[in-house]
C-alpha cells in the first residue's frame, strides 16, 4: 500500500495528536527532508521557511475554527493549492489525513497532453505531404506548390498553437510576475487595430475606436497589447463571415471605480451552449468552428488569465446571428498601486509570519557597511526585539567611526562571536548577493529560512522571502514601510536610525533615487522625532585631522581621462598606514571625484587587506551598477562597488580604467 501512496503525485500527510504518523513520497519530497525523519515530528516545529508546512499549519487552523462536525471532510484552497482534509474513523485514536493537490502542476499537466494530442493532426499532415513531395511530388510543379502551401498553412497552424501554448503555461508558472508601467489603453488599442487592419480589409470589415484621451492604467504594456490582440482577432475572423454588417468595435471609459474595455462585433455570435466554456483550454464547440478561423483554443483562456492577473474579470453576451460583446473590467487605481497591493500584502503577511514563528533571529548586513546598511540592520533587529523576539544585529566590519553616532550601533557584533548560537530565522539586509555579507555566511543554516530586504536592482533575490524593490532609495525605507504596515509604534530613537538610511543613501537628498515616497518617508521619521541636522553633523562634519591627511593624500592621486569624463584617484595601504588611519576613512572619498564639473564616472580604488575595493559613481548617463556587475560586484544605476581579489593596485587600476573607457567610448558613439 505504501509504494501505491509513493506513486502518487498528490502530498498525503496523516497526522496523529498534531504529529506525522505517516507521509507518501511526494510530501516527503515537498518538505525536502527524508521520511525517516519525519514520523512522529510535530508539524508545528517544521520549518516555515516551506510553503507546504504552512499549507498544512493553515487548514488545521481553518478546520478547527469552522463548525463542521469532526467526521466530515474540509477542503479549501490557498494560491495554487487545493488541500483537503479527512477525518480518519478510529475507535482508539483520533487521526485526520491532509491531501495537498498542485492545482497548477494539474492544469499544466492537462495542458501538456491535449497539446500533445493538437500538434498530431499538423505534424501528420506536414509528414505526409513531405514525403508525397521526395517520392514525386516535385515532377509536378503545381502539385509541388500546392503541397507547399498547405505544409506552410499547417506550420503556421503549428507555431501558433505552440506560441500560445508558451504563452498560457508562462503565465500560470510560479514565478511569473507583471511588469508594471502607466499604460495609455487608446494608444495600446489603436497599435492593435492597426495590426488587424489587413484581415479586416480583406474580410470587409469596418473597425471603430471610441476611447478618452487620458484613460490609463497600471498594468504591463505586453499583456494588455495580447489581450486586445486576442479579441480583436477573434472579431474580425467571426464578424468576416456574416453576410450583412460587418463592423467591429473597440470602446474604452471609466465608471465609478472601474475602467471598461468593451469589443463587440456584429459577427456569426456564439452558440448558447458554447458560452460556459469559450474561457476554457483548447474549447472549439463544433457549431461554432468556422472554415478559415481555426485557432488553437486558447485565445480566450489567454485572456482571461491577463485580465484575472491584473485583479479584474470578464464578461461575454452573444447572440448567434447577431454578434458577441466581451466586456473587460479593471479596478481604476489610486497612485499606482491598488493593482499591486495584494503582492505587497502578500509579501508583509509572509515576513510577520516567518517572524511570529520566530524567537532568535539573526540580521546580517553586507561587509564595508554604509549608512544605509547599518541603519537597516539596526532598524529592524531594534523592533524585533520589541516585538519580543531575541534579535541580533551582525555586520563582519566594524561600524565606520563616522556612524558611530546612530542610536544603538554598539549593540552589533561580529559573526566569529556567534558561532555557537543558532537562530529561527535569519534577515540579510541592503545585500546584492549573499557573498556580500562576507563571514555572516557561515552562520547561515540549512533549513533556517531566509528573508532579503534590499533596494539594489542588481539583487539575485536569493533568500527564500525576498522583498527587492528598486524603486525605494534606501532599505531601510523598505523596513519603514514593513513596520508601518505591521502598524508598529516607532519611536523617537527608533525614527533616527531608519531616518539615517534615508538620508546618507540619499547623499542627503542630491542623487536621483530621490522620490517623492522618499520625501514623505523622510518627513513622517522627522514628525516621529528623527533629526536630519544630527545626521549631517555626523557624517558632513566629522572630519578627524587624521582622516584630513588621509583626504589630502589622496586629492595628489586623482586624475582626469576621456575629454574630461572620467575621474578616478585611489587610496593605498601605505597612505592608511602613514596617517593612522581605516578603509572607512575613505568612505566619501569618490564623491571629491563626482563632484568636478566635467566628469560623468568616478572611481576610487581603495587597497585592503582581502583585495582591491573599488567604489564606482556617476552623474547622468552611465549605469555602474553594469561596470560593477562585470567585475563581479554590484549596486545601483549612480552608486555601485566591486572587490578584485588577488591583484595589486595598479593591475586593478588597469584592469578596471580600460573597460569604462570603453564604455564611455561606446556611450559617445550613440
Amino acid at each position: 500500500m505504501e509504494r501505491i501512496f509513493d506513486h502518487i503525485r498528490d502530498a498525503i500527510f496523516v497526522i496523529e495528536d498534531k504529529r506525522i504518523s505517516f507521509l507518501n513520497k511526494s510530501a516527503s519530497n515537498a518538505l525536502n527532508t527524508p521520511k525517516e525523519h519525519l514520523i512522529g515530528k510535530d508539524i508545528f516545529t517544521l520549518s516555515s521557511n516551506v510553503p507546504f508546512t504552512r499549507l498544512l499549519w493553515r487548514i488545521l487552523k481553518e478546520w478547527e475554527d469552522t463548525d463542521n462536525e469532526v467526521s466530515e471532510p474540509f477542503s479549501i484552497k490557498i494560491d495554487k493549492y487545493e488541500c483537503t482534509l479527512l477525518p480518519l474513523k478510529d475507535t482508539e485514536r483520533e487521526r485526520i489525513a491532509i491531501i495537498i493537490s498542485n492545482l497548477i502542476d494539474k492544469s499544466q499537466r492537462d495542458i501538456m497532453s491535449t497539446a500533445s494530442h493538437e500538434l498530431k493532426t499538423p505534424l501528420t499532415s506536414i509528414k505526409g505531404f513531405a514525403e508525397t513531395l521526395i517520392l514525386n511530388g516535385l515532377k509536378n510543379k503545381e502539385m509541388a506548390m500546392k503541397y507547399l502551401k498547405i505544409i506552410e498553412k499547417e506550420a503556421t497552424r503549428m507555431t501558433n498553437l505552440i506560441n500560445e501554448l508558451l504563452d498560457i503555461l508562462r503565465l500560470e508558472a510560479d514565478d511569473f510576475q507583471l511588469h508594471y508601467k502607466t499604460v495609455n489603453l487608446k494608444e495600446i488599442a489603436q497599435y492593435v487595430i492597426d495590426l488587424v487592419k489587413p484581415l479586416a480589409i480583406e474580410g470587409n470589415v469596418s473597425l471603430v475606436l471610441e476611447a478618452g484621451e487620458a484613460i490609463n492604467m497600471f498594468g504591463d504594456p505586453e499583456l494588455l497589447t495580447q489581450l486586445f490582440s486576442n479579441l480583436l482577432d477573434n472579431a474580425v475572423k467571426y464578424t468576416s463571415q456574416k453576410v450583412g454588417e460587418k463592423k467591429v468595435k473597440v470602446e474604452i471609459f471609466k465608471r465609478e471605480n472601474e475602467i471598461v474595455i468593451r469589443v463587440s462585433d456584429t459577427g456569426i455570435g456564439i452558440p448558447k451552449d458554447a458560452i460556459p466554456h469559450i474561457f476554457d483550454k483548447f474549447y472549439r464547440s463544433e457549431r461554432f468552428k468556422v472554415p478559415g478561423t481555426g485557432g488553437s483554443g486558447l485565445g480566450l483562456s489567454i485572456v482571461r488569465s491577463i485580465v484575472e492577473k491584473h485583479k479584474g474579470y470578464i464578461k461575454v453576451d452573444s447572440e448567434e446571428g447577431k454578434g458577441t460583446i466581451f466586456t473587460v473590467y479593471f479596478p481604476i487605481q489610486t497612485d499606482n498601486i491598488m493593482i499591486v497591493k495584494d503582492e505587497y500584502l502578500e509579501k508583509i503577511e509572509k515576513i510577520k509570519d516567518a517572524i511570529d514563528r520566530a524567537h532568535s533571529i539573526l540580521v546580517i548586513g553586507h561587509i564595508r557597511p554604509d549608512g544605509d546598511c547599518i541603519s537597516s540592520v539596526l532598524g529592524l533587529s531594534y523592533a524585533l526585539e520589541k516585538l519580543g523576539k531575541d534579535a541580533i544585529p551582525c555586520l563582519e566590519d566594524d561600524v565606520p567611526r563616522v556612524f558611530r553616532g546612530i542610536p544603538a550601533w554598539e549593540s552589533i557584533v561580529k559573526p566569529q562571536e556567534l558561532r555557537n548560537r543558532r537562530f529561527d530565522l535569519v534577515f540579510i539586509v541592503d545585500s546584492s548577493d549573499i557573498e556580500r555579507i562576507g563571514k555572516a555566511n557561515e552562520l547561515l543554516e540549512e533549513g533556517v529560512p531566509v528573508v532579503v530586504l534590499d533596494h539594489h536592482k542588481t539583487n539575485k533575490s536569493f533568500g527564500d522571502i525576498n522583498w527587492v524593490d528598486s524603486s525605494y532609495a534606501s532599505t531601510s525605507q523598505i523596513i519603514y514601510e514593513f513596520l508601518k504596515a505591521i502598524k508598529f509604534n516607532i519611536s523617537p530613537k527608533h525614527a533616527q536610525i531608519l531616518l539615517t538610511g534615508i538620508v546618507t543613501d540619499t547623499g542627503f537628498f542630491k542623487y536621483s533615487n530621490v522620490t517623492r515616497k522618499a520625501l514623505e518617508d523622510t518627513a513622517e521619521l522627522v514628525e516621529l522625532g528623527g533629526n536630519i541636522n544630527d545626521i549631517a553633523n555626523m557624517v558632513l562634519e566629522n572630519m578627524t585631522l587624521e582622516q584630513l591627511n588621509l583626504y589630502s593624500k589622496f586629492l595628489q592621486t586623482i586624475h582626469i581621462e576621456s575629454n574630461g569624463r572620467l575621474g578616478w584617484g585611489y587610496v593605498s595601504g601605505e597612505m592608511f598606514r602613514e596617517t593612522d588611519t581605516k578603509e572607512g576613512d575613505a568612505a566619501f572619498f569618490v564623491q571629491t571625484i563626482r563632484s568636478i564639473n566635467t566628469v560623468e564616472v568616478a572611481i576610487l580604488f581603495i587597497e585592503e587587506d582581502e583585495g582591491i575595493h573599488v567604489e564606482f559613481r556617476s552623474k547622468k548617463f552611465i549605469d555602474v551598477s553594469e561596470i560593477a556587475l562585470h567585475f563581479g560586484g554590484g549596486g545601483h544605476e549612480r552608486a555601485a562597488g566591486c572587490t578584485l581579489k588577488d591583484t595589486s593596485l595598479e593591475e586593478a587600476r588597469k584592469r578596471v580604467l580600460q573597460y569604462v573607457i570603453e564604455e564611455l567610448n561606446k556611450q559617445n558613439a550613440r
